[in-house]
């Protein structure tokens, strides 16, 4: 006979596996994967044809994603940029005014670079706004594609010439809402196994776990 779930829960670890998992750090990891079991249990218990966790996900998060995505499209756009890293002012100065009358480009100067970009030929990209520096972030936003802006400061006595070659604006399509519903429901997760951490349960205790609300 099958076992019916009245709620979403999960059972506390037994002192034995509590203090194995406690000795190696693992009490939060094993939490995160235990409370995923038990909620795929759950969907195929409560569920008439039970969904993958995926489209379980969309329904819980769909809206919340969409708010999401409104609150970070800056940040979710792409761009593609050429840089030079330079720890010399003079030199910066130079090589700023042959990449700005056209007398050289990047990949031409890219031996003079001192960051990791002059491996790529001191192209980055295409890369998300919010994975870059936010001071570099905020240049770029000021940019049109295929603009030099001016030498930017950055980090200890560095100096960085860079200019945006492309820009690609975020769309809401099905691969950015799923990732940002995943993002969701792994900050639900976490705080689930937060409040389970708090609360000290008693070895085997089964305790109740909330349901996202959508």
């Amino acid at each position: 006979m099958t076992q019916t779930l009245e709620a979403l829960a999960i059972t506390w670890p037994e002192p034995a596996v509590l203090a194995a998992l406690a000795q190696v750090n693992l009490l939060d990891t094993w939490l995160e994967r235990r409370l995923e079991q038990e909620l795929l249990l759950w969907l195929q218990q409560h569920q008439p044809v039970a969904p993958s966790l995926a489209e379980q996900r969309h329904a819980w998060f769909g809206e919340q994603a969409a708010s999401l995505f409104i609150s970070r499209r800056t940040g979710l756009d792409q761009v593609l940029l050429s840089v030079l890293q330079l720890d010399d002012g003079h030199l910066a100065q130079e090589l700023w005014f042959r990449l700005q009358t056209g007398e050289a480009d990047f990949l031409d100067l890219s031996h003079h670079s001192i960051g990791p970009e002059r491996a790529q030929g001191c192209r980055i990209g295409p890369i998300r706004m919010a994975a870059l520096d936010p001071e570099l972030a905020l240049v770029l936003q000021r940019l049109e594609p295929g603009e030099l802006a001016a030498p930017l400061e950055h980090g200890d006595r560095n100096l960085l010439l860079l200019r945006l070659e492309q820009r690609w604006p975020a769309r809401l399509d099905a691969a950015t809402r799923g990732e940002l519903e995943l993002e969701l429901y792994d900050n639900w997760r976490l705080s689930q196994v937060e409040a389970l951490l708090a609360a000290a349960p008693a070895p085997g205790q089964r305790l109740p776990i909330p349901l996202p609300t959508p």
